[in-house]
């Protein structure tokens, strides 16, 4: 069964942070909970803070985790060519029991979300 958390192992694999949301990052947008296509040593890149993803790292943000966390799961595959292997990994991701995930990693800048 696909839970978010699979979907969050994708994301994560592939260098993406999930989790409490930075203020810094689509500032323009409200929302508790953000998904980012960075880690915490790529956001101090950027000039921060960013109004939307058009002057940082793409960034989704909100305060349905799951909702932003699926949307960001689709952008992901569907960048296909741009990650190689990605939809193998998922297809082996996806086939894991919950419980042989492998552990969160990108959500050191803020504090991980309880996951249901």
């Amino acid at each position: 069964m696909t839970t978010m958390q699979h979907r969050i192992a994708l994301l994560e694999k592939y260098g993406f942070t999930v989790g409490d949301r930075d203020a810094r990052l689509n500032a323009r947008y409200p929302g508790n909970y953000m998904v980012v296509e960075a880690n915490a040593a790529d956001i101090g890149d950027y000039e921060l803070p960013t109004e939307d993803g058009a002057n940082g790292p793409w960034c989704i943000v909100g305060d349905d985790l799951e909702a932003i966390v699926v949307e960001a799961h689709q952008y992901l595959l569907d960048m296909g060519d741009a990650h190689n292997g990605i939809e193998a990994e998922w297809a082996r991701i996806s086939e894991l029991p919950a419980e042989a995930l492998p552990p969160r990693q990108n959500y050191s800048l803020y504090p991980a979300p309880a996951l249901g």
